[in-house]
């Protein structure tokens, strides 16, 4: 990213090669290691019994107290490799959400509403919307959402074109079509039509994805968080590949639509055949 406020997220992303790397990982390494509240092996809870230690000796006591801590404390306790096992297991909770929404709903609107869903519940974000252009209006309409969704939308306005209110990351991923982000809404000047709104309900970054048919850019995925440079560079490369799966969902959706439109006019096409041979007075 360029600047203080948003900037071009492709420059930073590492790919759909790195993620498949990372979410590697998380399989392999199943559970966060902060799901083990019992970490003593037994023969040390054995001895400590035995030799008539205090009961906080005991990793029962000691998941007792550990429950009674801040959630700050714990946080403190947890090193960096805990944090981001734990970041990597919930960006794959949400890929794996997303993939099997894909894969299970033909639906259009079901998978856009399910695929926010996700977004919000799973992974964590403030808000997640879908939206398409209105050609008409010149503004980039929403028709999926989850989260913090009815105050914000009823008073958005994205254009389509590159004008104050199309500067932002939705309004560059339609035209562009690539990935836009900003880091701190608060100090990104694009961001000065939304900003207020977007403090009072708590977004402080949001980022957009082009969801594409066939090259073509169709639809938007927009994504709010609470905290300050959320969107970093694996971030990034998840949405990108969840954003790509929508495309490729739709056009799967298209292409059935067109067969079977193909098969009923082929079917018409052979009954009107088949009564104009039966009534026609010349044989053929």
């Amino acid at each position: 990213q360029t600047g203080r406020g948003g900037g071009r997220a492709g420059a930073l992303t590492p790919g759909l090669p790195m993620v498949q790397s990372l979410l590697g990982k998380v399989e392999s390494a199943g559970p966060p290691c902060g799901h083990n509240l019992d970490p003593m092996k037994p023969s040390q809870r054995l001895r400590n019994l035995q030799a008539g230690l205090p009961a906080e000796r005991t990793s029962l006591a000691l998941a007792r107290r550990r429950r009674k801590e801040r959630p700050s404390q714990g946080l403190a306790r947890q090193g960096p490799a805990q944090r981001r096992l734990e970041r990597l297991n919930r960006l794959y909770r949400v890929l794996t959400g997303v993939s099997e929404t894909i894969t299970t709903t033909r639906d259009r609107q079901t998978m856009f509403d399910a695929v926010c869903r996700i977004l919000v519940d799973v992974g964590g974000l403030r808000l997640a919307w879908i939206g398409v252009p209105d050609a008409a209006a010149g503004l980039i309409r929403p028709v999926a959402h989850a989260g913090e969704a009815l105050r914000y939308l009823d008073q958005l306005r994205v254009s389509t074109v590159d004008d104050a209110h199309g500067r932002g990351p939705t309004g560059v991923a339609l035209r562009e079509g690539r990935s836009d982000r900003s880091t701190d809404l608060r100090q990104d000047a694009r961001m000065w039509p939304w900003s207020e709104q977007a403090r009072r309900l708590g977004f402080h970054s949001s980022a957009a994805f082009p969801i594409k048919l066939r090259g073509e850019t169709r639809g938007v995925l927009s994504v709010y968080a609470e905290r300050v440079n959320f969107f970093d560079a694996e971030e990034i490369a998840l949405l990108e590949r969840l954003a790509a799966q929508i495309g490729v969902a739709l056009e799967a959706e298209e292409s059935e639509v067109a067969r079977s439109r193909a098969a009923e006019g082929l079917r018409q096409s052979e009954a009107l055949f088949s009564a104009l041979f039966r009534t026609s007075p010349v044989g053929m």
